[in-house]
């Protein structure tokens, strides 16, 4: 059995950069291959602008809470997809079944399932846990401030 890789093959490799050198430069280990690396240096420059931080400490408490930033925006965009997705797939059926039905209604048979329930509670805390963890490092920074 040959065990070397076709090479006609998509890659399978997911690269990740983290140079330790230049931690707080931008590195795409936040990102996820889909994520729009201006997007995220926008919520970074906007932390930054808001706390100036001086020094290494304030610097990387500034990178820290922006990545959590994104993490929670990105975990609110992930339950919103994952919503819309269920919505398409019970299209169908929900257009054999009712006439005349509104995207509030839609969504409201989405989350009557329980796994998709669950699995938006599963997305919520994520979110929570971020957004907990960002303002820990906003706080942070505002004491550094003072």
């Amino acid at each position: 059995m040959n065990n070397e890789p076709d090479p006609k093959a998509p890659s399978r490799r997911i690269r990740r950069h983290f140079d330790p050198k230049h931690p707080l430069k931008h590195h795409p280990s936040i990102l996820l291959g889909h994520e729009d690396a201006e997007s995220f240096q926008a919520v970074r420059d906007a932390v930054n602008e808001e706390f100036t931080p001086k020094t290494n400490y304030q610097q990387q408490l500034a990178e820290i809470a922006a990545q959590n930033m994104w993490r929670a925006l990105r975990s609110a965009a992930a339950e919103s997809a994952h919503i819309d997705i269920q919505i398409a797939e019970q299209a169908p059926q929900v257009d054999r079944i009712y006439t005349e039905i509104d995207g509030h209604a839609r969504t409201a048979l989405v989350l009557a399932d329980p796994a998709i329930a669950h699995t938006k509670r599963l997305l919520n805390h994520e979110e929570t846990v971020y957004t907990h963890r960002h303002f820990l490092a906003v706080d942070r920074l505002k004491r550094c401030k003072s």
